[in-house]
């Protein structure tokens, strides 16, 4: 737009000019010959003061309309020739290509953007259709359901939940957290998961020799990276009551555009009792912040 307006000025401007170099001169600046003044000795005679009145014959009066129409300009004798000089149409025919070639690249720069957007646009989405989603779960453990915990011995039965890549391109795993949580009935839970020291499982751990990098998982592989100890006492507490048992975690992870994400998950053991007809074990469970993802 800046690039047309000052085309269209730079139009104007010789326009004006070209008008005011073919416009003729003033009849103010036409100098007049001046005219001699009689001595008032020589006085004009009768003759001369009232000269006899010519007649005028019909070739002439018709010789003399011709001559005037000949010095007559016709209107469209004035546009064709406004401006006179070449040169000024040659720069107005410039004027106007240069204005219809502004117009037609700004047109086709706008459209290139539109295509670009689009294009970005639709890699972005292809990106997001084929990435990897890594989860968390927890699965149905019988031996969990069978254990009868004996409090006057030490046992610690280990929950290890499942990390899936539901994906369609390869996950790199950069960490896992996860931690049991005991709580009375009518406890409620944080709005989202603290992760500290208490019952808190981390990986990568350098200390017990397994899963000491990151883990690459393929499109339907899973793995599992961390245990989370539970003890006789606690179970103990569960199965008896008067305690509730949560596994909940995050997991860390990256996909083969470098992109960082992460999946929260969180189950609950439920065990039965009124005229609740679930059977023993792990379900999903916690307030929504505790099964976020991106």
């Amino acid at each position: 737009m800046r690039r047309l307006f000052i085309a269209l000025v730079m139009a104007l401007a010789l326009a004006t000019l070209g008008m005011g170099q073919s416009q003729p001169p003033s009849p103010s600046k036409i100098s007049k010959p001046k005219q001699q003044q009689s001595s008032s000795a020589h006085q004009p005679s009768a003759q001369q003061v009232n000269p006899p009145c010519p007649t005028a014959t019909a070739d002439q009066s018709s010789t003399k309309h011709e001559q005037e129409d000949k010095k007559k300009v016709h209107g469209w004798h004035k546009f064709v020739t406004w401006p006179e000089s070449i040169t000024a149409w040659a720069i107005m025919f410039t004027l106007g290509a240069i204005i219809w070639q502004a117009i037609a690249s700004s047109t086709a720069a706008k459209a290139a953007l539109r295509s670009a957007i689009a294009a970005k646009d639709s890699a972005e989405a292809l990106k997001s259709a084929e990435r990897a989603w890594i989860i968390g779960s927890i699965e149905k453990m019988e031996n969990l359901t069978a254990w009868q915990p004996d409090i006057s011995k030490v046992e610690i039965f280990w929950i290890s939940p499942t990390i899936k890549n539901v994906g369609r391109t390869p996950g790199r795993i950069t960490r896992v957290r996860a931690k049991a949580l005991f709580r009375m009935p009518d406890e409620p839970m944080q709005p989202e998961a603290t992760y500290d020291l208490t019952y808190q499982h981390d990986y990568p751990n350098k200390n017990d020799g397994l899963f000491t990098d990151e883990v690459v998982l393929v499109p339907g592989a899973s793995v599992q990276t961390v245990n989370v100890g539970l003890s006789a006492q606690d179970f103990a507490k569960v199965r008896s009551g008067p305690f509730l048992l949560s596994v909940c975690g995050v997991i860390d992870y990256r996909d083969i555009y470098e992109r960082t994400w992460y999946s929260r998950f969180c189950y609950e053991y439920h065990i039965p009792h009124g005229f609740n007809p679930l059977p023993e074990g792990f379900y999903v469970g916690g307030p929504p912040g505790y099964n976020k993802a991106t």
